[in-house]
């Protein structure tokens, strides 16, 4: 990665704390810039985050703002802790002013009420959690069906019986919508509704299982790639030939050769083989 000059994903977090920790012109010239904070999602901040903010604060009058649920948090893989976040948060900073939003304002009644339920019951936060109290002014709504199935071929066969027997009962098509998890699952029910005639429309499709867009997404990110960084062996081997310009396997062989003899990359061989030819040998 080194040779390359590449960055892991990660790399950044810790890099950045390293950097505003030795770094203080540095340090100062981001809190400069940056004298009021707002974090979104702050349950999944991760603690080189926490370390990051503590720095970017003004000492003597930090000014942040942070918004989060402390009853989800998805990034638990890259050490984010929801319960704990907020509470060292508090303990920060002793003069923290706390707002629930507890009033909802989308979901039907039904849906408030049984999550409201279910996360009062979260041994964790259990009844002083902010979502325990959420209410809202809709209406109950449909009752929620629980469903479980054997596999994905049941549940696909189910939601589009569902579909159809919705559609029998004269609700537009238009006011039907599935929603899914996994990207992936999202081509069976195309495929299912498609042998039943029904239309639809994925609007989130699975692009990976095109290979020519996956292939033109790939040469393009060789070429950022390699105009970062000309020893970027890899995307070099990837876009010597593409377009069509004559460099094939033997030519590229030859380069490599070379790239040992000079000790260089193949892109700066090739450079140096270019010049040599027009300058002459």
């Amino acid at each position: 990665k080194k040779s390359f000059n590449w960055l892991d994903f990660d790399d950044l977090l810790p890099l950045m704390l390293s950097l505003l920790q030795k770094d203080s012109r540095c340090l100062s010239d981001f809190r400069a810039k940056h004298r009021v904070i707002l974090v979104d999602e702050f349950q999944d901040v991760s603690p080189p985050q926490i370390e990051i903010l503590k720095l970017l604060l003004d000492p003597y009058k930090p000014c942040i703002t942070v918004c989060g649920d402390q009853d989800q948090s998805i990034y638990g893989f890259l050490a984010g802790k929801a319960s704990n976040t907020f509470k060292e948060f508090q303990n920060l900073f002793n003069n923290t002013k706390v707002i629930k939003l507890q009033k909802n304002y989308r979901s039907s009644g039904v849906l408030v009420k049984a999550a409201a339920a279910l996360i009062s019951r979260n041994p964790l936060q259990g009844a002083t959690s902010a979502a325990a109290g959420a209410y809202t002014d809709n209406s109950l709504g449909s009752r929620i069906v629980l469903s479980p199935f054997k596999n994905a071929e049941a549940e696909v066969k189910s939601v589009c019986d569902e579909v159809e027997r919705c559609k029998a009962s004269g609700v537009p098509l238009r006011q039907m919508a599935v929603l899914f998890r996994l990207r992936s699952i999202g081509r069976d029910f195309q495929l299912a509704l498609a042998k039943r005639k029904v239309p639809c429309m994925n609007a989130a499709p699975e692009w990976t299982n095109n290979p020519v867009k996956k292939g033109v997404v790939l040469d393009l990110l060789a070429y950022v790639r390699l105009a970062l960084s000309t020893t970027d062996e890899e995307a070099m081997d990837r876009i010597a030939n593409k377009p069509t310009r004559g460099i094939g396997k033997t030519a590229l062989e030859s380069l490599a050769k070379y790239s040992i003899r000079w000790r260089c990359s193949k892109f700066d061989a090739a450079a140096r083989v270019l010049r040599l030819e027009t300058e002459g040998f």
